[in-house]
């Protein structure tokens, strides 16, 4: 039943991770620890995973969802197994990002409860102004002509993100 699970969430996710019934990271991933930029002597293994939320609101939201999806004394008003929220992350050098979190629980191989989640990153979806806010007077760049200093709206909101550090994929 968890291969099941483990199979559709890296379908439709960026990784996976298993969390042990304390909500700690039970075992190390390379994606996780890429995204989080966890360094390469260091393990992601045995760490809260609330320490990767972005505020305590964030971690509420998660966190009730994980453990209304519990699995207990089944009822035919049983919370689902599963489910989905959004919330921010923060990675260990403090970025801020959006993510879509998939979980489902499971009693374990070990009698103990397992948390999978499935994480996705959140594109960003804003674009940059197309006229300078310090000149609003400035004109609009050119999307034909092609100059090096000339940028399309998408190219504009790149660079500017770049330059502010937002995570892009």
């Amino acid at each position: 039943e968890s291969s099941a699970v483990k199979t559709l969430l890296d379908g439709v996710c960026d990784l996976v991770v298993d969390l042990d019934a304390e909500l700690c990271i039970a075992s190390d991933t390379s994606k996780f620890n890429a995204l989080m930029m966890v360094g390469p002597d260091q393990s992601s293994q045995g760490r809260y995973f609330h320490h990767f939320m972005a505020s305590d609101e964030d971690w509420m939201l998660v966190e009730r969802g994980l453990l209304s999806s519990s699995p207990g004394p089944q009822t035919s008003d049983s919370v689902p197994l599963a489910g989905a929220v959004h919330a921010k992350m923060r990675d260990s050098i403090g970025n801020i990002f959006d993510m879509e979190i998939f979980h489902a629980s499971f009693e374990g191989l070990d009698g103990r409860l397992h948390h999978m989640v499935g994480m996705r990153e959140l594109a960003e979806t804003a674009l940059a102004p197309l006229r300078s806010e310090a000149d609003p007077e400035a004109e609009e760049p050119s999307s034909a002509g092609g100059a090096p200093d000339s940028l399309s709206t998408t190219e504009q909101g790149t660079s500017q993100n770049s330059a502010v550090g937002v995570r892009l994929r």
